[in-house]
């Protein structure tokens, strides 16, 4: 366990719809987590503008959905953390992480997974490889 670290993992089920995206800012407002890890974003961009409207003033990077299904928002407070070494795959956003007060650091990785049959080998075989040597710290963000 990381003293300190305060995640926000949700598979949000969409963020299209502003009423939506205002339920999740105020959630991420109220919490003030050092990291935000939402699953099935369904969203293909995400732009400075929408970001702010989801998580405020907090860094970010996303990976795209798949059509309707999937997308991945990852953010973190710059102030906080600092981010480093940024991957992302088919299924999954990894970063590096450094907490500035204690200088902790630790990968994060955010997946979400496919829903069809025919993509599910690839998945395994990713969330397989993603696995850091033991003498890294670990936090697995996944719904």
């Amino acid at each position: 366990m990381i003293d300190g670290l305060k995640i926000l993992n949700w598979n949000v089920r969409g963020l299209n719809e502003a009423a939506r995206r205002e339920t999740v800012l105020q959630l991420v407002k109220d919490n003030q987590p050092l990291l935000v890890c939402f699953q099935e974003a369904k969203l293909q961009n995400i732009t400075s503008q929408l970001a702010r409207e989801i998580v405020g003033n907090l860094d970010f990077q996303f990976a795209p959905a798949n059509g309707t299904c999937g997308g991945i928002l990852l953010a973190w407070n710059p102030d906080l953390v600092i981010a480093s070494n940024l991957l992302i795959r088919e299924f999954s956003l990894l970063m590096n992480n450094t907490m500035r007060m204690t200088n902790v650091s630790f990968l994060i990785s955010v997946v979400y997974g496919p829903t069809e049959d025919a993509d599910k080998g690839r998945f395994m075989e990713e969330l397989k490889s993603m696995k850091p040597s033991d003498e890294t710290a670990w936090t697995p963000g996944y719904v």
